[in-house]
């Protein structure tokens, strides 16, 4: 039971005032208790109850979204504040970012809204295994399913997806629109490596078209260079830059300093045509 003084008035002043953001319910309980000690009053019940509290008086609004397996997740705003769902998605794992279809959109190189939110949560440092070079191993590879990710959530009228990223120090990482993003570079290189989560391949393809004269080869490059990827994806990066119609001299060297094997553009291609000079493996219908 929350007494009516002296805490419950100072706090719920304070919670007036708070930053227009998404919080945990972690952050809220540990932002209660700071506050009791800072104002040197001691709580007279849970953090937990005081939060119940402040939502019934309707200083702090509930804001609640689901994952696949029906299980509710709770986030908490200032009343009065309508956070987008970038914001509410980004606050599913600390230092996460919106990647791939939805960080295209983002930096303009798709204008359709897409239908499902991507977001990005970094796993931890892993050792780097050498590059699959085996042609026989990368065929048995893309010839099958990609791995997809099953941590889906709904929130409000929108489907978001979480992936597990590979551990890269958040390169190519930028706030924009106030929202932390993947780099138009990052967004890129990630397209090309995940294409099932871009779109497809003629739609990284049309990625790559419409970035041209956005984007620095060199630093495209250079992520390429940073991540150590399993796959030879420099072939596919040379095929898309080509193909859309990139040309200079970071292009010439990806051609020329780097050995190439035979490799796939996407998974599970019915049929596909063969780039001899990328010794890439394409949809038939690439335009």
């Amino acid at each position: 039971m929350i007494s009516k003084v002296p805490l419950s008035k100072k706090i719920s002043t304070y919670f007036t005032k708070i930053k227009a953001k998404v919080y945990t319910t972690e952050e809220l309980h540990v932002m209660i208790a700071d506050f009791a000690k800072a104002v040197r009053t001691p709580l007279d019940a849970e953090p937990s109850e005081y939060l119940d509290w402040l939502i019934v008086q309707r200083i702090i609004t509930a804001i609640t979204f689901i994952d696949k397996n029906e299980k509710i997740i709770n986030r908490y705003v200032r009343a009065g504040y309508k956070p987008s769902t970038y914001e509410l998605a980004l606050t599913l794992k600390p230092r996460c970012y919106l990647s791939h279809l939805s960080a295209a959109y983002i930096h303009g190189f798709v204008k359709t809204k897409p239908e499902i939110l991507y977001v990005t949560s970094e796993g931890s440092e892993k050792l780097d295994l050498p590059m699959v070079t085996d042609p026989d191993a990368i065929a048995s590879a893309f010839k099958g399913k990609a791995r997809r990710s099953g941590s889906v959530y709904t929130i409000g009228n929108d489907k978001c997806i979480l992936l597990g990223g590979k551990f890269t120090r958040q390169l190519g990482v930028i706030k924009k629109d106030e929202v932390t993003v993947t780099d138009p570079e990052r967004t890129l290189l990630d397209a090309v490596v995940r294409p099932f989560y871009a779109g497809g391949a003629q739609t990284v393809l049309d990625i790559y078209r419409t970035a041209k004269g956005q984007i620095s080869v060199p630093t495209l490059i250079e992520y390429l260079n940073e991540i150590n990827f399993a796959y030879p994806y420099h072939q596919a990066i040379g095929f898309y830059l080509e193909k859309a119609g990139y040309r200079g001299k970071a292009l010439t060297r990806l051609d020329m300093n780097y050995d190439k094997t035979k490799f796939y553009l996407d998974y599970e291609m019915n049929s596909p045509e063969f780039d001899k000079k990328w010794q890439v493996y394409f949809p038939r219908d690439l335009k």
